[in-house]
């Protein structure tokens, strides 16, 4: 056999494998579904498919489970989706136990509270790693909308070529070619297909349903099962453009539901924050989050019925649009102009967005990251009374445990491969000094007499280590040991409700990196 030959032959194994694997993912996770086929998956799960935005983060990262981590503080509860293990640990987020739990804490708020009423806001200094707790929260939704358990789906309107003389798109009581009379069209060939309009802002199938019968549907199937329906599934409704094309084709049927049904394809969908679906990150520009625009007369429009034809039918896009059932991230959005964020006060509340055309409803988590400098500014602008009630305030400081630090450290000095070699411990030095430089001076409040001159003298190294390790600092008694121990959950609370708290100051995990990298490509000394 020549190398031609078996070179052909194993491309030609690889094409025959990918096919065949990517053929049986396709029928396995339902990528096309009927209507009918997909309301017996609702049925059958109702939890996984009656969820809002809110409802689905949360179950995305308790689906990668949680360990206890033990901290100078006591036990914390890490969550393994910041851990990144559906990237190999690329891009983690190390430490930050306690805004992990914080945000936890907001989702289930929102659970319970069956709506997202309020933007979440995660501040902090530069480079406490805001922007990657957000990111990594970004793909771990996007690694759960590839499981069974989150699956997404929305749906789409088809409109099958018809060979009958007289017969227009479906609309006559004849089967157009390739489906069978009273079967639904989702599943038919593309080429049989003259136009398809998809739903906008990645709709629920479950909206089709009208409200009273939806919320029966869902209650038969959850049956006993305690579940906290969001008011975004018992309320919601189709977006502008669905609804014009359900209502028109509601009418052309008199009435008839199941011929209305016959026109939805449902489709399986994954959340992408490269391709902007279901994740969406809005830069600190002066652009409007949402618009409205007419649809052109395009060949698949001209194919549409005319009772669709005569429609004025509008799209709607921007980020809230491409970020709905999913989270939107504004980044640094204290940058932007005031106005530019106005509309904020009524989405982040009541989830919804004034157009020229109407109002359009967001079931997204609104997630922000700003500058502990930013916010402080904004709190003394008049509009900040409005925004107050509508935002939950979740601190993210530089890390004060030098063993996380350290961490952060190592694994870059490991992707970067420097040609030298690297002093003994070279990040312990740095990540420990790091840590001191963002230390306060303890106060005495709660403290007991017993230990008081101990905790006014501790140094900012002691202070480090007991933060860290539980290290105590020498020549104390054992009373004073056991009351100091005692006494370092105190210690963090104090550094910690103060405006000038620990970890707003000091050197940033992102100033230390840089002089890493420095050092490793400085040209040796000469002699």
């Amino acid at each position: 056999m020549t190398n031609e030959s078996s070179a052909a032959e194993v491309a030609g194994g690889v094409l025959d494998t990918i096919g065949r694997s990517m053929q049986d993912a396709f029928l396995t996770q339902g990528r096309i579904l009927t209507f009918d086929a997909f309301l017996e998956r609702a049925a059958a799960h109702p939890e996984r498919f009656a969820r809002s935005a809110a409802q689905y983060a949360l179950d995305a990262l308790e689906s990668f489970g949680t360990t206890e981590v033990d901290s100078g503080r006591g036990a914390t509860t890490r969550y393994h989706a910041f851990d990144a293990p559906f990237d190999a640990g690329h891009e983690r987020v190390v430490g930050h136990e306690v805004t992990q739990q914080a945000l936890v804490r907001v989702l289930r708020a929102f659970v319970r509270e069956r709506r997202v009423n309020r933007l979440v806001l995660i501040h902090g200094p530069n480079g406490s790693a805001k922007s990657s707790l957000v990111s990594c929260l970004m793909r771990a939704l996007e690694a759960y909308s590839h499981t069974d358990a989150g699956a997404l789906y929305r749906f789409h309107w088809v409109f099958p070529s018809t060979k009958h003389e007289g017969g227009r798109i479906g609309f006559d009581k004849r089967a157009p070619s390739g489906a069978e009379a009273g079967s639904s069209y989702a599943l038919l060939d593309e080429s049989l297909i003259d136009a398809k309009l998809p739903a906008e802002q990645n709709d629920n199938p479950l909206f089709l349903l009208p409200e009273a019968e939806r919320v029966a549907f869902l209650e038969r199937a959850f049956g006993e099962t305690p579940f906290a329906l969001s008011d975004t599934v018992r309320r919601g409704n189709l977006a502008h453009r669905s609804r014009a094309v359900f209502d028109a084709l509601l009418t052309q049927y008199r009435g008839d539901f199941r011929e209305v049904m016959r026109h939805v394809q449902v489709e399986r969908f994954y959340i992408s924050k490269r391709y902007r679906q279901g994740a969406v990150t809005v830069e600190p520009q002066l652009r409007v989050d949402a618009s409205a625009r007419q649809l052109t007369h395009d060949r698949s429009l001209a194919a549409l019925p005319r009772v669709l034809q005569s429609q004025t039918l509008f799209e709607v896009f921007g980020p809230l649009v491409d970020g709905n059932r999913g989270i939107v991230e504004y980044n640094d959005l204290l940058k932007r102009p005031m106005e530019a964020n106005k509309y904020l006060l009524a989405t982040s509340e009541k989830g919804t967005v004034s157009l020229d055309t109407g109002e359009m409803h967001v079931d997204a988590l609104l997630v922000a990251t700003a500058n502990e400098s930013y916010l402080e500014a904004f709190k003394q602008a008049p509009d900040w009374a409005s925004y107050k009630g509508r935002i939950e305030l979740i601190r993210m400081p530089y890390l004060l445990d030098y063993r996380a630090e350290q961490a952060i450290y190592d694994g870059q000095l490991e992707a970067m491969a420097i040609p030298k070699p690297v002093a003994p411990h070279t990040t312990f030095v740095a990540a420990l000094w790091a840590v001191m430089t963002r230390l306060r001076r303890p106060t005495l409040a709660d403290i007991p007499s017993v230990i008081e001159r101990v905790v006014s003298e501790l140094t900012p190294l002691q202070k480090a280590l007991l933060y860290a390790d539980g290290a105590l600092p020498p020549g104390i008694s054992s009373e004073q040991a056991q009351q100091l121990r005692l006494a370092i959950p105190t210690l963090f609370e104090h550094g910690a409700n103060e405006q000038m708290y620990e970890g707003r100051f000091g050197a940033s995990p992102r100033e230390m990196k840089a002089l890493m990298v420095n050092a490793a490509h400085a040209d040796a000394p000469t002699m």
